[in-house]
């Protein structure tokens, strides 16, 4: 019997348009700054991630101004998390179907 492990890492940058609420603070455009997410993620076959570093960015295109936010309160500003559901928490939801799994086989198997 053979076993191919796929897992790896993966580095991705997500360009959120129009940080809600904010100025630049450098240049003070009209127009308003973007929010970036660069995140790295490990991942076993693409189903089980986890997150393993994420940063959040201010900048602005007119003025090439940027600067790093609390995770938290660039969270509560944009109103929801931008990093995919699958990122954040696939490792936890495949534990939890494996374990599902686990107790549905044993209940039917039981003599």
């Amino acid at each position: 019997m053979s076993f191919i492990f796929v897992g790896g890492w993966a580095k991705r940058e997500l360009d959120i348009v129009a940080f809600p609420n904010s100025d630049c603070p450098s240049c003070k455009s009209l127009g308003q700054p973007h929010l970036r997410v660069s995140y790295t993620y490990n991942h076993f076959y693409h189903v089980m991630c986890w997150l393993d570093n994420q940063r959040f960015f201010l900048y602005c295109d007119k003025c090439a101004y940027s600067e790093e936010l609390d995770p938290n309160k660039a969270i509560a500003a944009y109103g929801e998390d931008p990093i995919p559901f699958i990122h954040r928490y696939g490792l936890l939801v495949s534990i939890v179907l494996l374990i599902a799994s686990i107790i549905i086989f044993f209940s039917f198997n039981v003599k």
